[in-house]
């Protein structure tokens, strides 16, 4: 959807405009925004690129320019919410929190009148933003835009007590929930792509698969930390005696990071714990996809990551 907005009418105050919304919006509902910021005074700066190369380094950068972004917050945009959606959503709220772009949140129900009113007022918020902001971070929301029907993330998955939390499992207990991962991948998916070139990895498919399979995939049972069976020598059980868990899981996330796919393996093999996390919620997986280092994302996820 898109189409340039030209100047003229009423002198309203948000003289660019920038919008985020599904493809698959109900085309009179777009043109009734489109026509209700062009009768204000603006300019609606958003057209639809297919997600062709680059496209999201466009999009972000008319939003840093705008005076006012529209999320237009409907059952479309509900059922068809994909990566690319999410980027665009927490590319608004950054904008939202650090510069104070005002948000309009255009909802069931609301009309290009309603809108052209609070234009013309010049007002600053519009729709329920915390409610968007709950949708946006529910990780069982994201579709997968390659599925012939509806797929939402994995359901959450009870982990025993003294299992390492999942970060995809939904609010779990400590080491933020689904949520956290979706966040983690969206971002890999930003800063790792490109780094690839989006090109084709070891069996086919390149990065953007990959990552499809590290966000979609159900979680695996919880894994216990690795014994390193039958110690012969110079086996895994050796290794992982001189390593303790937070060591190991550090040094895996480094060989993720670093596209040291030979390093990565004997972690592996080791028994490291693939799920482990830093800080911030990230796994070796994550690390791996965000430098675009498509043999280590490939290994870990057939490790079962």
């Amino acid at each position: 959807g898109g189409g340039g907005g030209g100047g003229g009418g009423v002198n309203g105050k948000y003289k660019k405009v920038h919008a985020s919304f599904s493809t698959r919006t109900f085309a009179p509902t777009l043109q009734d925004l489109i026509d209700a910021v062009t009768k204000a005074g603006g300019i609606w700066t958003t057209s639809h690129t297919g997600q062709t190369a680059g496209w999201f380094e466009e999009w972000s950068r008319k939003a840093g320019e705008a005076c006012l972004l529209i999320v237009i917050f409907v059952q479309a945009y509900k059922d068809r919410f994909t990566p690319a959606l999410k980027m665009e959503a927490d590319e608004i709220d950054r904008l939202h929190r650090e510069k104070g772009t005002p948000v309009y949140l255009f909802e069931e129900g609301h009309q290009g009148s309603q809108v052209l009113s609070n234009l013309i007022d010049g007002s600053k918020v519009m729709g329920d933003y915390p409610a968007w902001r709950r949708f946006c971070d529910d990780a069982s929301n994201l579709v997968d835009p390659n599925a012939p029907a509806r797929a939402v993330a994995a359901p959450a998955v009870a982990a025993p007590a003294a299992a390492a939390s999942h970060p995809q499992v939904s609010g779990g207990g400590g080491g933020g929930g689904g949520g956290a991962r979706a966040a983690l991948v969206t971002r890999a998916m930003k800063e790792g792509l490109d780094k690839a070139g989006g090109g084709g990895g070891s069996g086919g498919g390149g990065v953007r698969d990959l990552l499809r399979m590290a966000l979609f995939k159900p979680p695996p049972p919880p894994v216990s930390g690795g014994a390193g069976g039958g110690g012969g020598s110079g086996g895994g059980g050796a290794r992982a005696a001189n390593f303790n868990s937070k060591e190991m899981g550090q040094a895996l996330r480094a060989a993720a990071r670093n596209g040291d796919e030979a390093e990565l393996q004997k972690l592996i093999n080791d028994g490291a714990n693939i799920e482990s996390t830093d800080g911030s919620g990230g796994t070796a997986l994550h690390w791996s996809a965000r430098f675009g280092n498509p043999a280590c994302l490939k290994l870990l996820l057939e490790a079962g990551a």
